[in-house]
């Protein structure tokens, strides 16, 4: 189990933050954080992500995207 676990969407932002999340993989790294970052790969896919992530205990679950991803992921925690 992370202590954080960051849910990323890749077609947030018009598909822009296809191009930021290796460098948000980076920061995570360069931080020494015991995070994983994850990337959704289709619509619903947060959802199933958090809730894997709450259910193994994850203190911290952070959403990257937009309105969608978050929304996605307050789901799958409730």
């Amino acid at each position: 189990m992370s202590a954080l676990t960051i849910i990323a969407n890749p077609t947030a932002g018009g598909g822009s933050a296809r191009r930021k999340i290796p460098l948000l993989q980076a920061l995570v790294q360069q931080a020494g954080l015991d995070a994983q970052v994850l990337i959704t790969e289709r619509r619903g896919h947060a959802i199933a992500l958090a809730q894997q992530a709450a259910c193994a205990g994850t203190p911290l679950v952070v959403a990257a995207g937009g309105d969608g991803t978050v929304n996605e992921v307050i789901n799958g925690l409730v």
